[in-house]
């Protein structure tokens, strides 16, 4: 979670706007074994920024590219 954290304070910074992960997305993002290592963390993360339309990253937005 560090690493996922750490991209969403970056694109938050980058947009001038503060979201964070609800507990159940963190569950999520921690539950999957990640094929694609860092680059697909990166990717999975960005898009649920783009596409969350509230201040937090629920599991809803968290999709991941297999």
């Amino acid at each position: 979670m560090p690493l996922a954290r750490n991209f969403l304070e970056k694109l938050c910074a980058a947009h001038n706007t503060v979201k964070f992960f609800s507990d159940t997305a963190e569950e999520k993002l921690q539950s999957h074994t990640w094929p694609g290592n860092i680059r697909e963390l990166q990717s999975c993360v960005s898009r649920a920024f783009y596409e969350s339309q509230n201040d937090f990253i629920s599991e809803s937005d968290i999709r991941f590219v297999l």
